[in-house]
């Protein structure tokens, strides 16, 4: 049971990491969060970076999913 609540969390936020990786980016611009080294890294790589991570943690979700459904 837990491990399907978990592989649900993870499925989600892993999704809305994919939706709002541009939003996300472009707050931590706004905010001064952007790396030390912002010469070499620009904004596109950055959100391909954060749409990675959450195709990351979708993907490990819905494979707890299932793990625990079968």
């Amino acid at each position: 049971m837990w491990l399907l609540a978990i592989g649900i969390v993870f499925a989600l936020l892993g999704v809305a990491g994919i939706v709002a990786a541009p939003a996300m980016v472009e707050a931590q611009r706004k905010q001064g969060m952007v790396p030390v080294a912002s010469d070499e890294i620009d904004d596109d790589d950055r959100i391909a970076v954060t749409k990675g991570v959450g195709i990351v943690f979708a993907t490990v979700g819905v494979v707890l999913v299932v793990y625990a459904l079968v």
